[in-house]
């Protein structure tokens, strides 16, 4: 059973607070992240918002259980970030999903999308200076937030030259977007659920459980069913927010948005990095909107990569902050 993986967990208040915290960031990823995948196809009209969460919901599991079974590399590099140890280790851990649950909740509440991701890599960053007074694992932070751009940008490209390829009224979009719906799900599933089993998995280990990297299905089920619980709760605003706000969606342009981020989705967890699924979205709609010459609403595109832009300090500094706090009243 799931709660069994984490019986050394029970034994101490820091680590039934450190579990919780767990939880919490994937529930909040949820209404913050998950609701990238979905938004084009509901804002364009094509999938209901209900039919799109129960989509949600099956592929998040899909890909969360085919990628933890065919290649888990993004499972372990974050489990390889999440190294801390001693006495204060469960402490930083607890700091670092604390920030992430804040600046996630802050960024919803202004209907903004934010990225767990990198609110997770900047965080334990954070942590790990004020644990260590150094970074262990600079060099990986790096090449994360290199590839995390990278990505973005090949999202971005990659839609704005696929959208002239396919031209109005010549596929049946609408039905077509159900497909890209199940494809942007499956991959959310695949990156941001093989983050949180890698961090979950680290939680488990710390709590004396030696597991590596043998993933309960227990514990899919459990990452799967909290982030669709959290998309069907609060996830309304942020598709309005990126599908409705940032530029206008039609069938055809959900479908080659969504089409593109799934493939950039796809090689960066084949390459075994964590990165953004929030990024990546919405460089893939604001491409689709430039490539047809639509307006695209400035005021809110700058908004969301003013929050993409100081998610990195911001979090840095609460898992910093919060560390400090933590090891302070441990």
């Amino acid at each position: 059973m799931f709660f069994s993986s984490f019986s050394g967990i029970f034994d101490t208040p820091w680590g039934v607070f450190a579990l919780l915290l767990s939880l919490g960031v994937i529930f909040v990823n949820g209404f913050t992240d998950a609701p990238n995948a979905i938004a084009s196809s509901v804002c364009s009209g094509a999938i209901s918002m209900k039919s799109a969460c129960l989509i949600s919901a099956v592929c998040n599991f899909g890909g969360v259980f085919l990628i933890s079974v065919v290649n888990s590399s993004v499972a372990e590099c974050v489990f390889s970030l999440a190294g801390f140890d001693g006495t204060f280790g469960i402490c930083a851990f607890c700091a670092s999903f604390a920030s992430i649950i804040i600046f996630g909740v802050v960024a919803w509440y202004f209907g903004m999308p934010s990225s767990e991701s990198h609110a997770m890599i900047a965080s334990l960053a954070g942590a790990s200076l004020a644990l260590h007074g150094s970074f262990s694992t600079g060099d990986k932070f790096l090449e994360i937030i290199v590839f995390t751009i990278l990505s973005s940008v090949f999202a971005f490209a990659l839609t704005f030259f696929s959208s002239k390829l396919f031209k109005k009224d010549k596929l049946p979009y609408r039905k077509l977007q159900v497909l890209s719906c199940v494809m942007t799900s499956f991959m959310h599933g695949a990156q941001d659920g093989q983050k949180f089993i890698g961090v979950m998995l680290f939680l488990i280990n710390f709590g004396g459980e030696s597991v590596g990297f043998s993933v309960p299905v227990s514990l899919i089920l459990t990452v799967s069913a909290v982030m669709a619980i959290g998309t069907s709760l609060g996830g309304g605003r942020i598709i309005k927010s990126l599908g409705e706000n940032t530029v206008k969606l039609d069938f055809r342009r959900g479908f080659v948005s969504d089409i593109c981020a799934s493939v950039s989705l796809f090689l960066s967890s084949l390459l075994g990095f964590p990165v953004s699924t929030s990024n990546i979205k919405a460089c893939s709609v604001i491409g689709a909107g430039i490539s047809d010459g639509e307006k695209v609403n400035k005021k809110t595109a700058v908004s969301v990569l003013a929050v993409s832009v100081i998610t990195f300090p911001v979090c840095f500094m609460l898992g910093y902050l919060l560390t400090l706090l933590f090891v302070s009243i441990y």
